[in-house]
């Protein structure tokens, strides 16, 4: 009898706890990578100098050394963006691996009792026959 009652509370704490569960580390782990890549500061910062590589422009004016230093932070600029456009696509790309991943799981999660259930079912059959 109290057999029974473990897997009446199995299956019920695997798809009401369980699930709440799996979701909730699922969201903090698309979080932690959402994080990790810092899709926020890349974005809010994106057309900043790469590494704050710059040229100072000159106190007086000169043509030459204020063009000089506005080509150079131009550049700087332009090499910023584009090596933010790479981190934050490789991040997304990441983040939609692991949303697919994350799918195929809860859908293995949703299935396991009734593959653990059919495996125990053949294997008596097995055994009888």
């Amino acid at each position: 009898m109290r057999f029974g009652l473990i897997f009446g509370h199995y299956f019920w704490w695997h798809y009401t706890t369980g699930i709440a569960d799996l979701a909730r580390n699922g969201a903090n782990f698309a979080s932690f990578l959402w994080t990790f890549f810092s899709i926020n500061h890349l974005l809010a910062h994106f057309f900043s100098p790469f590494r704050r590589l710059g040229e100072r422009y000159p106190d007086h004016f000169n043509f030459a050394e204020y063009f000089n230093a506005f080509i150079v932070n131009s550049l700087m600029r332009v090499v910023g963006a584009i090596s933010r456009v790479v981190l934050i696509v490789f991040g997304l790309l990441c983040l939609a691996v692991y949303l697919v991943v994350f799918v195929a799981m809860v859908v293995f999660w949703l299935v396991l009792p009734l593959v653990a259930l059919f495996a125990v079912v053949l294997g008596v059959r097995l055994l009888i026959s």
